[in-house]
């Protein structure tokens, strides 16, 4: 099997969801070149852990990262990403069309990452995928950017993998490229938004407690 080998094509079915037909009998990585909405080449890949499902309810990682970093005002460079998770056994939902599911529910992120060792180095891509990747971690950073001044400034930026002084490979956060991912106008916007979004909740709560309230005063008059 080539490392660029294409996924086998998903044939057509009637009924309203189907199952995933990736196959990692060889290999864990499928690894594909991708273009995305913008026109961007990208790879994808399906990265698949056998020992994962159990504790983290999903078992494959899926990245779509784009080829070409991006480089920040500082000069520092980052790619962008969009990653999701889900399970072998998963079902595809298609309305028309359409797919959905957990594999199509993408969270844009940006890292640091070496794009040759990531295609070659079986270490390294599970290093990545694994454990930079996880999803409570990447959740917890999308999280945190989403906050004015949380503990630590990351935008969407979630890090990168690289030696220890031990020789393995680990986890790394660049706090200079996060606070200046943080920065960047398209995550100030997405905090404003995310702002306004808590403050039509909190009114919708408040509404919906105060009808209530007129309700069962009306009920006892």
């Amino acid at each position: 099997m080539g490392l660029f080998n294409r996924f086998k094509k998903e044939n057509k079915k009637t009924p309203a969801e189907e199952l995933t037909q990736t196959d990692f009998s060889n290999i864990s990585m499928q690894i594909e070149q991708y273009e995305n909405e913008d026109g961007k080449p990208c790879y994808l890949l399906d990265y698949y852990d056998p020992n994962s499902y159990m504790k983290q309810l999903y078992d494959i990682t899926r990245l779509i990262i784009e080829q070409t970093p991006e480089t920040l005002p500082s000069g520092n460079q980052v790619y962008c990403a969009q990653v999701s998770w889900y399970g072998i056994s998963d079902c595809e939902y298609l309305d028309g069309n359409e797919k959905y599911g957990r594999k199509y529910d993408m969270k844009n992120i940006r890292l640091q990452v070496d794009l040759e060792k990531l295609m070659y180095d079986v270490k390294y891509q599970s290093a990545v995928m694994k454990e930079l990747l996880s999803s409570k971690r990447v959740e917890r950073y999308l999280k945190q950017g989403l906050e004015e001044n949380p503990q630590y400034q990351c935008g969407n930026y979630v890090g990168y993998i690289d030696r220890k002084q031990s020789g393995e490979y680990g986890k790394f956060f660049d706090a200079t490229v996060g606070r200046e991912v943080h920065n960047l106008p398209e995550q100030k916007v997405l905090r404003r938004r995310y702002r306004e979004q808590l403050e039509k909740d909190k009114v919708a709560r408040n509404n919906k407690r105060r009808a209530e309230i007129e309700r069962l005063n009306r009920e006892m008059e």
